[in-house]
């Protein structure tokens, strides 16, 4: 690190550590000889100020000076999520457990964090059910002649094309 080093964390399943610094960037580095760093990630605009490994070590959570918290794959050393609410200033504590994690911050507010992945993915494939079963519908409309149910349908859908051909 080229600046102070403000945390550092230990991964549950892999024999290297994690720190985070003033330098803005987040480092993780083997516990074994000869102690380099492994990866290196860039994206925070301030000083990281707690660092956390999550899902079994496979991901790490950040948090830093101006109020922003972090989501970040190991593997593929990429940022996936960024929240910039709702400390409005420094965020000086983390911690982790199960699918929560809890942040404290300068502005004097705890805040609890709870890992909704798995609601958002069913919600996103109930979606795609909905679409798939109007759009079965709009075809079967299409089929019967029903040209004022389809032409709802496409409109519904936003399927201009398939409104164009209705037409």
């Amino acid at each position: 690190h080229k600046r102070g080093v403000w945390t550092v964390e230990f991964s549950p399943v892999d024999r290297v550590v994690c720190s985070g610094s003033g330098d803005e960037t987040i480092k993780i580095w083997s516990v074994e000889a000869p102690f380099q760093c492994l990866r290196t990630f860039q994206g925070h605009t301030a000083s990281v100020t707690r660092v956390s490994f999550l899902n079994a070590g496979t991901q790490l959570m950040s948090t830093s000076s101006d109020g922003e918290m972090k989501l970040w794959t190991i593997k593929l050393n990429e940022c996936i999520n960024t929240w910039s609410e709702p400390h409005e200033d420094k965020i000086w504590a983390m911690e982790s457990v199960d699918d929560y994690v809890a942040t404290g911050g300068e502005d004097a507010m705890v805040v609890l964090w709870i890992d909704a992945t798995e609601e958002e993915e069913e919600e996103e494939r109930m979606k795609r059910e909905h679409t798939l079963l109007k759009e079965q519908e709009m075809r079967n409309s299409l089929r019967s002649r029903d040209w004022g149910k389809a032409i709802r349908l496409a409109l519904e859908l936003t399927h201009s094309r398939q409104l164009y051909k209705i037409f």
